[in-house]
């Protein structure tokens, strides 16, 4: 939560980092195995060059969602993702048109016809807090009319 210095009211932030090597630890291992064995079958076939490194380090980005921890803010003006590889994007609510409740993640439709996928949310209490908190400022932001 935080307050407002104006007027003393709390102001709602729900916030949840989601990161999958420490969820699933049996998971992540089999990850680093398999990126593991991809470098040594790469190198053995194509030996060190440049091509070998683009195709590791694609390779590498491509499993960014088991590698890497990604963080989520939802407050009364917007959300906020944020990820080590993929950086930090904000969104306003007003951009946000509709949300998909999935069985893992939440998928948020955008003005621009775009999509937003929020972090996994691993507690079921929040993540109820988190659809009811989404849905209550869909419907209250005149943006969205």
């Amino acid at each position: 939560m935080n307050i407002s210095p104006q007027t003393d009211i709390a102001d709602p932030v729900l916030e949840w980092t989601w990161h999958p090597m420490a969820r699933k630890p049996l998971q992540g291992v089999l990850v680093l195995l398999l990126i593991l064995c991809v470098i040594a079958l790469v190198l053995y076939r194509l030996g060190g060059t440049a091509v070998s490194a683009a195709l590791l380090v694609v390779f590498i980005f491509s499993l960014r969602d088991y590698l890497f921890p990604a963080s989520c803010s939802l407050d009364p003006d917007g959300i906020t993702v944020s990820s080590p590889l993929t950086g930090t994007r904000r969104v306003g609510w007003h951009e946000v048109v509709s949300h998909f409740q999935g069985a893992r993640q939440l998928k948020l439709g955008l003005r621009s016809g775009k999509r937003l996928l929020l972090p996994p949310v691993a507690e079921e209490g929040l993540r109820l807090r988190v659809v009811a908190f989404i849905t209550e400022h869909l419907d209250t932001d005149p943006g969205n009319g």
